[in-house]
């Protein structure tokens, strides 16, 4: 039975709490139209709840003795899909949908990075992952590259904060409700999507200051007119420029540099290279 209730391989804790369950769906974005993926759905409570909620759940569990649980619960239930498969593999739909998750924090980064990658992204997203990762992905304590690179295209923030009570068995680390909302009115063209990653991986690159990171691309007397137009110093750190700020920083530098020169001096990097 302990086996049952947690695969430590696959790193899964169950929320439980049957009045922060509803609370938490009933204060989301969802209704009753919605298509709505769970990815981890366990032995299904949130399943359940979701699908008092909104027009179709699709429920994805990895673990097979978990989905044989799911399977007898919901055999009877018309509006939820049971899927035995892994979250991040499987393809998602092409028309709109959301994501509600309380999902292994094994795979919280590499499932996040790929619904923002997507070609067809949720248009909102519900997410249970680690306190520490989140409060990077939003920039709460301060501005980070993965924030800068999705922020044109999704705010994300935090909704709510667990108590390691709500879990079961209890996990080792605070965890938070991450919520991820496509913009309605996207801050850049998706034509400038590749262009501009490039540029925000090179302006962190290597941890050092904003001008030392952007000084093959961009001229010290430019950058320095473009601190005063947006309200920055060329000598800070990345990550003392709020995520909008790079955004405009962006649209300032592109027109100074021609398509040619900036295809060339732009390579793409990895996220190692956020070293701050």
């Amino acid at each position: 039975m302990k086996q049952l209730l947690q695969n430590k391989k696959l790193s899964q804790v169950f929320l439980y709490d049957s009045a922060l369950i509803p609370q938490l769906i009933n204060q989301s974005s969802l209704c009753h139209s919605d298509t709505v993926i769970e990815i981890g759905a366990g032995k299904g409570v949130i399943t359940e709840l979701l699908s008092q909620k909104v027009e179709q759940v699709i429920a994805i569990e990895k673990d097979p003795r978990l989905f044989d649980v799911l399977e007898n619960r919901f055999n009877t239930t018309p509006n939820v899909l049971l899927v035995l498969g892994d979250g991040l593999k499987l393809p998602l739909p092409q028309e709109s949908y959301k994501v509600f998750g309380n999902i292994p924090f094994a795979i919280e980064g590499e499932l996040v990075r790929r619904l923002l990658d997507s070609v067809s992204p949720p248009t909102d997203t519900y997410l249970v992952v680690r306190k520490q990762h989140a409060l990077r992905w939003c920039g709460v304590i301060k501005t980070s590259m993965f924030q800068c690179l999705y922020y044109p295209w999704f705010k994300l923030s935090i909704v709510h904060r667990f108590n390691t009570s709500d879990f079961t068995p209890k996990p080792r680390v605070e965890s938070v409700l991450l919520r991820i909302q496509k913009r309605s009115e996207m801050l850049l063209s998706a034509n400038q999507e590749d262009q501009y990653k490039s540029f925000i991986q090179q302006g962190f690159m290597g941890g050092k200051r904003i001008d030392q990171n952007l000084s093959t691309l961009i001229s010290r007397k430019r950058l320095q007119e473009l601190g005063r137009e947006i309200g920055f110093t060329p000598k800070d750190r990345p990550s003392t420029l709020h995520a909008s700020k790079w955004v405009e920083l962006f649209k300032g530098s592109i027109k100074f540099v021609n398509d040619g020169v900036w295809d060339q001096k732009l390579r793409p990097t990895s996220d190692t290279d956020e070293i701050e």
